[in-house]
């Protein structure tokens, strides 16, 4: 299943186990965390803290909630639905993709998902309800993140070679976002598949994990908007060993926290300009 938040932890969303006969991959629950704090008015009562339950007629594949919002992406389609109204508003086609990349920025301004086309993304707009594409990739678009400190959007494709960073500080038409690209950061020329992206709170760099267990960083100062922009390479890189890494959070600029599948944290203290390593620690939050 999957599970998405807003809002620190106080609203949770998430699907089932694709197996499950009480409530699989089809299904998503949104949790108020504060409902469960709050005493209830009647104590014969108690608060619900479900605010949003729904069986969809196929699998869910990825999905981000906002204040208002709940956005389910499928394999050729993504469904936007009012969390508070409990009732669909948009359903947008996409191009079959079995990634069902998706994010929204972290003011609920912007989406980006799957586009069209296999190379292409889509940015919409969410409360003008307005939508534009992008050549994201050259092979089909796998991953999109957006920056938690609103400028940046990075965009891959499942070999992993290259990653794009758009602009998105101003963005208003199909022709702008096209040319909103500040380069082409490259991982690698062997094929490895990413598995998560993330930039530093104050967007001077990018970071990106693939399957062999590598964080790769990318320095994004002094880089402008381009029709055709350069290619860059990483900066610096930290071997994590053979760790099957999920998850990247870079929680401070001098602090990158990786979750591995088997369970374990891994703390890295980096130097906040260089990206160099000064310290580590691990601690495993699964038995």
């Amino acid at each position: 299943g999957s599970a998405v938040t807003f809002q620190g932890y106080r609203f949770i969303a998430f699907s089932g186990w694709p197996a499950d006969p009480e409530f699989d991959t089809r299904q998503v629950c949104i949790f108020d965390h504060d409902k469960i704090e709050k005493e209830p008015k009647d104590e014969k009562k108690p608060n619900n803290p479900i605010i949003f339950l729904h069986k969809f007629d196929i699998h869910i594949l990825s999905m981000r909630i906002t204040p208002q919002y709940l956005i389910v992406a499928f394999h050729h389609h993504i469904e936007i639905w009012d969390i508070n109204l409990n009732k669909p508003l948009q359903q947008i086609s996409i191009g079959l993709n079995v990634h069902a990349p998706c994010d929204v920025t972290n003011d609920y301004y912007l989406l980006a998902t799957a586009g069209r086309e296999l190379y292409n993304c889509n940015l919409y707009l969410l409360n003008e309800q307005k939508q534009f594409s992008i050549r994201a990739a050259d092979e089909t678009v796998s991953l999109v993140k957006f920056s938690r400190t609103p400028g940046f959007l990075a965009t891959t494709s499942l070999d992993g070679k290259i990653v794009r960073v758009f602009d998105t500080s101003q963005k208003s038409d199909n022709n702008s976002a096209n040319n909103s690209c500040i380069g082409k950061f490259k991982r690698g020329n062997m094929a490895s598949v990413i598995h998560s992206i993330d930039f530093s709170p104050n967007n001077k760099f990018m970071a990106i994990v693939s399957q062999n267990g590598t964080i790769h960083f990318f320095d994004l100062r002094n880089k402008t908007p381009s029709q055709n922009p350069p290619t860059f390479r990483s900066t610096h890189k930290i071997s994590l060993g053979q760790q099957d890494v999920a998850y990247i959070l870079w929680q401070t600029p001098s602090l990158i926290i990786a979750l591995t599948m088997m369970g374990m944290m891994i703390s890295i203290a980096v130097d906040d300009e260089t990206c160099h390593e000064v310290g580590r620690e691990q601690l495993m939050f699964l038995p």
